[in-house]
């Protein structure tokens, strides 16, 4: 991104760069609102997003990135960030995570997330979220690209693995991938 952008309601996964902001590049005055950036990897600054000048942060969440300087958040000191989900607490009235996201490939928010009616309503530029649904609900914006309205509707549950052949003794990384708003997580593997 390179100046005068506004970037809302959107949401950046499983990006690479092979220097800086594996999810977000920002290199002039622009502003990120109600963004969801998860899963990033950057080979150098920000992990997450890498900021410069004049740019606005506000109602976003960014957590669970990578990078060889800042995992989550490389900013300078020109960059205004209120009421956004970090690992380190940054910025005006912090939000505590982890945000508690369907996955890292889905956004929504589970049930008992602190993103839920955490933003302030005044930075929210659009009626409506990531999946059309209306942008405030209970009278206070949620953080990130989605506004949880309701738990229901349709739900694709996957689990993936990228190991094959397992070992006796040795350690199984799975990964759930979910398509939908899910109302919770539980692992129970025997």
């Amino acid at each position: 991104v390179s100046g005068n952008a506004v970037i809302a309601n959107s949401f950046f996964t499983d990006n690479v760069a092979y220097d800086d902001g594996g999810g977000v590049d920002v290199n002039g005055p622009s502003a990120l609102l109600n963004c969801t950036i998860v899963n990033n990897l950057a080979g150098d600054d920000g992990g997450g997003v890498d900021v410069r000048e004049d740019t606005i942060m506000r109602n976003c969440i960014v957590y669970y990135n990578t990078g060889t300087k800042g995992n989550d958040l490389d900013y300078s000191s020109e960059t205004t960030i209120d009421t956004c989900m970090t690992p380190t607490l940054l910025g005006t009235d912090p939000v505590a995570g982890p945000p508690r996201l369907a996955s890292l490939f889905n956004p929504h928010l589970l049930p008992g997330s602190p993103a839920i009616d955490a933003g302030t309503n005044i930075w929210t530029v659009a009626d409506t979220d990531i999946d059309g649904s209306n942008r405030v609900v209970n009278a206070v914006v949620d953080l990130g690209c989605d506004e949880v309205d309701v738990f229901s509707g349709s739900l694709t549950v996957g689990i993936e693995s990228e190991t094959l052949t397992l070992v006796a003794g040795t350690p199984l990384d799975l990964l759930s991938v979910i398509d939908g708003v899910a109302s919770g997580l539980v692992w129970s593997i025997e």
